[in-house]
């Protein structure tokens, strides 16, 4: 008698075993789900694998035992859940996209590709430019900035007084600080703005490979800021600089346009260096008025008459 119930217990272990295995697998010949769709639910969930007693989500889901689990459980079953399974991520709500400095033309305006400068040269002291935006059908930024980084060496660099005219919008640039910008990298370093996402990372190197060229001297800028308010584009619209106490931007002067937040402390999107644009063209000497000139002669002869009269005495 003992060695039958022992073997009996044996063989009862053997099936609450099997049971076991069983129920936590869910496999079953007659399960009627569909084989080989096993991964299509978020997280662990083994979708509509045949007999299994799981559902597309996390926990159990309604199948019962042997039969297929189709149950949604904690999470949906072949929808869009944490990226995982055959859900769809929705599409980024700002495309990204860039700017470009360009040369206004008849027919719009022309992107000139990079020179030897990494930067577009302007041929002129008093540039009329355009912006123009490229990633995006009509993007639209709360405020957009024109940069202008005058060479440090220039004289009164730190004290040039002009406005930025874009579209209908003027405004008076402001130096940003009377510290010169002479290392790292624009926003991180410098202005202290962190970028969104990925951007051109905009380092004092890039910008000071084409002034050089102009400028050899050049350590660094004077950083001048037009904060132009809200833009929509892609409108390309031309700006002008309106100049006050001084002819023309100086040679190396480098013009590079960003966008930032209402609030202005993030950067949205920038511009490549290689959009950029480089004064290339000395300011323009004035020339004098015909009535000054005149007035400067008869300055002349009436000196001229007091030295003859003290030679005759």
């Amino acid at each position: 008698m003992g060695k039958t119930n022992w073997f009996r217990r044996i063989q009862w272990g053997a099936v609450l075993l099997a049971l076991a295995f069983w129920a936590a697998t869910g496999t079953a010949f007659a399960g009627g789900g569909n084989s080989n769709n096993g991964n299509s639910g978020q997280n662990n969930g083994h979708g509509n694998a045949s007999g299994n007693s799981q559902g597309n989500g996390n926990g159990q889901g309604n199948g019962n035992s042997g039969n297929q689990g189709n149950g949604n459980s904690n999470n949906q079953g072949s929808g869009s859940g944490n990226g995982h399974g055959n859900g769809n991520n929705p599409p980024p709500q700002n495309p990204p996209g860039v700017f470009h400095l360009c040369i206004p033309t008849q027919t719009g305006c022309l992107i000139l590709s990079s020179s030897t400068l990494g930067m577009i040269p302007t041929g002129s002291s008093n540039p009329t430019l355009g912006i123009t935006h490229t990633g995006g059908s009509t993007p639209s930024f709360p405020n957009l900035v024109m940069g202008i980084f005058v060479p440090s060496q220039t004289p009164s660099a730190a004290g040039l007084n002009f406005t930025v005219n874009f579209g209908s919008t003027s405004v008076n640039a402001a130096l940003f600080s009377s510290t010169v910008w002479n290392s790292g990298k624009l926003f991180q370093n410098y202005l202290n703005i962190p970028l969104a996402g990925g951007g051109p990372p905009a380092p004092l190197s890039a910008f000071l490979t084409g002034t050089t060229i102009l400028q050899p001297n050049t350590m660094g800028y004077n950083v001048y800021l037009a904060n132009l308010g809200n833009v929509t584009f892609p409108t390309s619209s031309q700006f002008t600089f309106g100049l006050n106490n001084f002819n023309g931007f100086p040679m190396g002067t480098v013009f590079y346009p960003w966008a930032t937040n209402a609030g202005r402390t993030l950067v949205l999107e920038s511009t490549p260096q290689s959009s950029a644009a480089v004064v290339d063209t000395p300011p323009t000497t004035p020339v004098p008025e015909p009535g000054t000139l005149a007035l400067f002669g008869t300055g002349l002869l009436g000196l001229a008459g007091l030295v003859r009269r003290r030679v005759r005495k």
